[in-house]
């Protein structure tokens, strides 16, 4: 799970934080090139019409990185129920019960909570094991990769107050 916290939701904002995602797989070692990258149609995703027809903005961004967007059909929100599943277990395991001193420690927080979350969060449909014990009885068969350089930890830090 990859969240990004702005002040506003933009398509500016939606932009760097696809790029900073695709381009932090990359750095991991992962092959990018047709990785789907869905999303509803918000302002923020289908990008403006230029006068010759196409569009730019998100999808564009996407392309160039050699990735595909996909948008959902218009009201059909069942495609995001993953999405919106993670946004409610968010909203009821973290800003429910957390209080913050400032943006610092909303990140110091944050980084906790998604941790825990990618890391050892029970899954009732997974016998109650969290993510990495689930990964760990095909990891024998996957070499190690080195980790990405410290700048795309840094890139995914930036401050911020709301989610994308």
């Amino acid at each position: 799970m990859f969240l990004g916290y702005v002040r506003e939701k933009t398509a500016t904002n939606a932009c760097l934080f696809i790029r900073i995602i695709l381009q932090h797989l990359r750095d991991c070692g992962v092959e990018v090139k047709g990785i789907k990258c869905q999303s509803d149609n918000g302002s923020e995703f289908i990008g403006g019409l230029r006068q010759d027809g196409t569009r730019d903005g998100f999808g564009c961004v996407v392309q160039g990185l050699s990735a595909i967007h996909k948008r959902i059909p218009i009201k059909a929100w069942s495609y995001n129920s993953d999405v919106k599943t993670v946004h409610r277990t968010i909203e009821d395991e973290f800003f429910d019960l957390e209080n913050f001193s400032g943006v610092r420690d909303f990140h110091r927080r944050l980084a906790s909570y998604q941790a825990w979350y990618n890391l050892l969060r029970p899954n009732m449909n997974k016998d109650n094991q969290g993510p990495l014990a689930d990964h760990s009885e095909t990891s024998a068969r996957h070499q190690p990769r080195p980790h990405p350089p410290a700048t795309a930890h840094a890139r995914l830090a930036r401050p911020g107050l709301h989610r994308t």
